[in-house]
């Protein structure tokens, strides 16, 4: 069986990040794994803004709110896996992914997905699934409950 010694989880915080996240947890434990979580923001970036201002410091309360959500999840984490560590980047979602790989070379990724099925796949793309085509590493997806998709 492969011993995976750094785990990475990628989250968006939501239902399905969670229980990725708790899957992640128990694999810690089992393999005494390092684990990272990494959240990547996205700043909008909306064709359809052109002329909208933002306030000069919008990136930044983006950028402190995300910092602050997983400093929360971090601490609630801590009991089951004290070492763990966190990492907060802005950019493309599955681009940043793979760039943290580079720079945790973790043995496995670990991530939610929503399972998004039909239109909404198309308008919205799948990162779960770039991430899978696309890692160097293996990728552990977990689905949310039923209702999420």
């Amino acid at each position: 069986m492969t011993n995976f010694k750094r785990i990475l989880v990628a989250t968006d915080f939501s239902e399905p990040s969670e229980r990725a996240l708790e899957t992640a947890l128990d694999l810690a434990a089992r393999f005494d794994s390092e684990l990272t979580l990494v959240h990547i923001w996205e700043f909008p970036s909306y064709e359809y803004m052109h002329g909208v201002v933002l306030p000069i410091d919008f990136a930044e309360r983006i950028a402190e709110a995300a910092r602050v959500r997983m400093a929360s999840t971090i601490s609630s984490i801590k009991q089951r896996s004290p070492n763990a560590k966190s990492i907060v980047k802005m950019g493309v979602v599955w681009s940043k992914v793979l760039s943290t790989i580079e720079e945790t070379r973790p043995d496995l990724l670990v991530l939610g997905t929503h399972g998004r099925r039909g239109l909404k796949r198309a308008v919205l793309g799948s990162v779960a699934e770039k991430l899978v085509r696309l890692s160097p590493v293996p990728v552990l997806t977990v689905h949310g409950s039923e209702k999420s998709t």
